[in-house]
């Protein structure tokens, strides 16, 4: 608290704490000594790096203010050198083991702490080559108390230099640990704030137009104030709360190579890898940040990763003997397929390409669903389908083969993800009304030729429109209240009312989802009383009623 009141005058006392923490034999004094030096140096460092004086600035005769200010940075810095080394030198050693004491666990979350709160003061990158590393720690507390100080990082750094040291180490990291990395790694990219006018430099300096209103006169008084020493500025940008545009151009353009260079390499090298679906999804959060050639070949790539899957039997996670044969997991497909869609839609039609082995690939994997051990990936698939199917200019037959066999898997899952399979289908129907000949069997257009091959991978051959929708009858007798009244009234009845249109299927099975028994929401269970007990309940409530009243007369007899 002393310190806390007046820091220029007690920051010597931090030494004391600091004796305490190396020199204590006791783990709790330890923990207690460094959370206090932690909240110390939290509250007093400056937002700004502290140039200690040279020998010549010494010997010149100072004011007593600058004085005292002199003596209690070199102090602050000199006992906040001695923290940073000592928790650099903890966090090397316990890299490796999975296994931590407390103060270990205290020295992780120190470091996590230092990253945001102290990224504009000295000592930024032994902070951060102390912290980083801990992001592939074995130890997934450690990796979740490191990944939160990151993205505090990430909001609080306005001038991004912090930022593009992080981005930087993690690729670094990414390319020497190779297999090994770390989901959260790669997961700290999706918390970047990027600009795609900031990229393109849309609003890169002052406009032609401003600077022509400039008389020379105010032109010649610019130059003569922008005779500023460059040190200075540079000290003073930091803190500045104004962002020179042409720089923060070129930090973002880096950040996005370095983001990219780290995603392309896990895909080509490391496709088996934990850390594939985090990268999957920040490729289809940044796609529209990147060029078309680099689309393109992106696209090529998860292709190719897919093809390889399916060529190999893939699916259930397994690492294959060869490159050639890579065996993903179902999540991991759908993965693939949910970016290359993502990737698609963020450049709004502009890349043309033929997406018929990409539906062909998830037709194929549409039977995987109706495996338990695929139950936690019902929800990521309906995602996936969503952008698949609600797209226009999708063929009549790819569509109907597709809303088919979805209807035949929905039989083999549990009732919320039927319910949202359904709710699919019916949004689908209302798109594309061509899905509807799958109920009305009677209608024309469903007068096809041939039978439908349920077994054919190809949905543009399955002829479906010979199929109908009979699965949607043994939903209406559905033990699950919700999925049986939503078949009868919605889709036997080919109707959908607008408020449920609007909402997504994903967004319905997670309302819906009972995995955890019972009915999510909760039944509104009403019981039918016979006459006889509702004629009892009526007479007893008479009696109740007439001694209440006896009591009352006999208190007003009482008083009388």
């Amino acid at each position: 608290e002393s310190i806390l009141e007046d820091p220029d005058a007690n920051i010597k006392r931090v030494d004391e704490i600091f004796k305490m923490l190396t020199s204590s034999t006791c783990v709790r004094v330890q923990q207690l000594a460094l959370l206090t030096m932690i909240e110390v140096f939290t509250d007093v460092l400056p937002g700004y790096r502290i140039v200690l004086p040279s020998k010549e600035e010494l010997k010149k005769v100072v004011t007593k203010q600058v004085a005292r200010q002199r003596l209690f940075e070199g102090q602050l810095l000199r006992s906040y050198t001695k923290l940073v080394n000592l928790l650099v030198g903890k966090a090397n050693k316990m890299r490796r083991r999975k296994k931590l004491t407390p103060f270990e666990m205290s020295v992780s979350r120190s470091l996590a702490r230092l990253l945001h709160a102290a990224h504009l003061f000295n000592l930024r990158k032994d902070v951060i080559r102390g912290t980083i590393p801990l992001l592939n720690h074995p130890n997934e507390e450690v990796r979740k108390v490191v990944l939160g100080g990151v993205k505090r990082l990430f909001r609080a750094d306005r001038t991004g230099d912090s930022t593009l040291e992080v981005v930087r180490l993690i690729a670094q990291i990414a390319v020497s640990q190779g297999h090994n990395v770390k989901g959260e790694m790669v997961a700290t990219f999706l918390e970047l704030h990027l600009s795609r006018d900031v990229i393109q430099g849309s609003s890169l300096g002052e406009s032609k137009q401003e600077l022509q209103k400039l008389s020379q006169k105010a032109i010649r008084r610019r130059k003569r104030n922008k005779a500023v020493d460059s040190k200075l500025e540079k000290d003073l940008e930091e803190s500045s709360a104004v962002q020179d545009p042409k720089r923060l151009q070129k930090i973002q353009t880096q950040l996005l190579s370095h983001v990219f260079t780290t995603y392309f390499r896990v895909l080509k090298k490391f496709p088996t890898s934990s850390s594939l679906p985090v990268v999957l999804t920040g490729i289809a959060k940044f796609a529209n940040l990147i060029n078309i050639d680099l689309v393109l070949d992106l696209l090529q790539c998860l292709k190719a990763l897919m093809r390889s899957t399916l060529a190999g039997g893939g699916g259930a996670g397994e690492k294959a003997g060869s490159a050639q044969h890579l065996r993903l997991s179902l999540r991991s497909m759908l993965h693939c397929l949910q970016a290359v869609f993502g990737t698609l839609d963020s450049h709004h039609g502009v890349i043309t390409v033929d997406l018929m082995e990409y539906y062909k690939m998830m037709y194929q994997s549409l039977w995987m669903l109706a495996k338990p051990r695929n139950a936690g990936t019902v929800g990521l698939a309906i995602a996936c389908l969503s952008k698949m199917l609600l797209r226009s200019n999708v063929p009549k037959d790819r569509l109907l083969a597709f809303a088919k066999r979805l209807l035949l898997v929905s039989l083999s899952l549990p009732a919320h993800g039927a319910l949202a399979i359904v709710h699919l289908v019916n949004r689908v129907a209302n798109k594309h009304p061509a899905v509807k000949n799958l109920i009305d069997t009677e209608l024309p257009e469903t007068l096809g030729i041939g039978v439908y091959q349920p077994e054919l991978e190809d949905p543009d051959h399955a002829n479906a429109i010979t199929a109908s929708a009979w699965e949607a009858m043994l939903h209406s007798a559905s033990y699950h209240p919700y999925l049986s009244e939503y078949s009868k009234e919605c889709y036997l009845k080919s109707k959908l009312p607008a408020v449920m249109m609007r909402i997504p299927a994903a967004e319905l099975m997670t309302k819906y989802d009972a995995s955890e028994g019972g009915f999510n929401p909760p039944l509104s269970i009403k019981v039918e009383k016979s006459k006889k007990e509702t004629r009892r309940l009526e007479i007893l409530r008479k009696i109740r009623f007439q001694n209440l009243r006896q009591e009352e007369n006999g208190r007003v007899r009482f008083v009388r």
